[in-house]
């Protein structure tokens, strides 16, 4: 993972519907952005417990996200 990937994962974040700078900062803590993203994408993040993420980031195309 490199930092364009790092930042189209941020940039992705960002955007989910309901995403607020707290719930950001929660998936961040700890985590790239790269990471925190795969990590919601699996279900597996521990500030996504309640999958709340998961099922939209699947849905994201970050080819678009990144032009």
């Amino acid at each position: 993972m490199n930092a364009t990937d790092d930042e189209t994962c941020a940039a992705a974040l960002v955007q989910l519907r309901g995403m607020t700078p707290v719930r950001l900062a929660r998936l961040l803590d700890g985590f790239r952005p790269g990471i925190a993203w795969r990590a919601v994408a699996a279900g597996t993040h521990p500030a996504d417990r309640g999958h709340r993420f998961a099922a939209e980031v699947r849905e994201v195309d970050l080819s678009v996200v990144a032009r």
